[in-house]
């Protein structure tokens, strides 16, 4: 355990005091109020899975997976009007550039391996071509 030095200047300056064993930052509930848990993410996961996304985020979302700066720029204003904040507009954004980034990069992944199956399937054709003949 640290002690304070029970001095009054310098770096331990102050009342003599022990330390809390847990960190302060944690200690009371209401400190970590709007902090999302486990649970909460969990639920609106599920939500948005099932219901699927607003009108306006879907054009949020198709302006951003134009990819240019101007694009960007009219989701982000598109998004401050339609949500009341600039701040909110930002967060939005960020939240559906996320999934536009994801999605592009399973489309990616699902086109190269619909590639090597088809690339396969050919070599397979020809190795049975040569083994018929």
């Amino acid at each position: 355990m640290y002690t304070k030095g029970g001095i009054y200047v310098g770096k331990h300056a102050g009342f003599t005091v022990e330390k809390p064993e847990t960190n302060p930052k944690f200690a009371k509930p209401s400190y970590r109020r709007g902090t999302k848990g486990k649970r909460v993410a969990l639920i609106r996961d599920v939500i948005r899975e099932i219901s699927g996304y607003a009108p306006y985020e879907r054009r949020i979302i198709k302006l951003l997976s134009i990819g240019d700066e101007g694009a960007d720029k009219r989701a982000m204003k598109f998004a401050k009007r339609r949500i009341g904040g600039h701040r909110r507009g930002k967060a939005k954004r960020e939240a559906f550039r996320l999934i536009v980034a994801a999605q592009k990069k399973a489309a990616k992944e699902k086109a190269a391996k619909e590639a090597k199956e088809a690339r396969e399937a050919r070599e397979r054709a020809e190795k049975e071509k040569k083994e018929g003949k």
